[in-house]
């Protein structure tokens, strides 16, 4: 009797490969509106941007592989990003192009600086908005909802447009102290 091939191995394989799909569109989906700003402020015109982009979308998928799950994805596409740019401008360069290789490296030494501490940042509000009185976050979550007016928030909540002003100074406040001791405890 001749063996037949394992359909459960080969489900099983196809499972995997279908989780990691899922893994790779979840991250750069998450990821991918930052890389392309990351690129279109080292690059001198949207075309090249997107064009590049496009190339590291296409790398990134095809490297996916060696990219280790509970890394940084983000640092891990930039960096390849990075690479991507530097091909980009040399094969370019025998047309003229208004950034020199020391310019290039100090702008993206710059870009770098700024998405770290931009990323800091993020982390230290989503951490004190969690720690805001639930009441207040729920005021927050109202009047930023996509469409969402200070007026029509005191209107739902039966609160003067004033009270909500002042509701929402307050939570700011509180969320800037906050989001200031944050960043100083993580610069120590």
């Amino acid at each position: 009797m001749q063996d037949s091939p394992n359909i459960l191995e080969d489900s099983g394989k196809s499972s995997d490969r279908a989780d990691r799909t899922t893994e790779f569109v979840g991250l750069w989906t998450e990821t991918g509106r930052r890389i392309y700003s990351y690129i279109l402020s080292l690059l001198p015109n949207v075309h090249d941007a997107e064009e590049v982009f496009s190339e590291v979308s296409k790398v990134l998928w095809e490297k996916f592989d060696e990219y280790r799950p509970g890394t940084n994805f983000r640092a891990w596409a930039t960096r390849i990003a990075y690479f991507k740019i530097l091909r980009y401008l040399d094969d370019r360069k025998r047309q003229p192009t208004p950034i020199d290789a020391d310019f290039f490296k100090t702008i993206n030494r710059i870009v770098n600086e700024q998405s770290a501490a931009l990323e800091a940042q993020y982390r230290a509000l989503a951490d004190c908005v969690n720690h805001l009185k639930p009441r207040d976050r729920q005021l927050l979550a109202s009047r930023y909802a996509e469409g969402a007016t200070t007026q029509g928030v005191a209107q739902t909540l039966g609160r003067s447009v004033d009270a909500i002003y002042k509701s929402l100074a307050r939570i700011r406040s509180i969320l800037f102290d906050c989001i200031t001791a944050r960043l100083a405890e993580e610069e120590r």
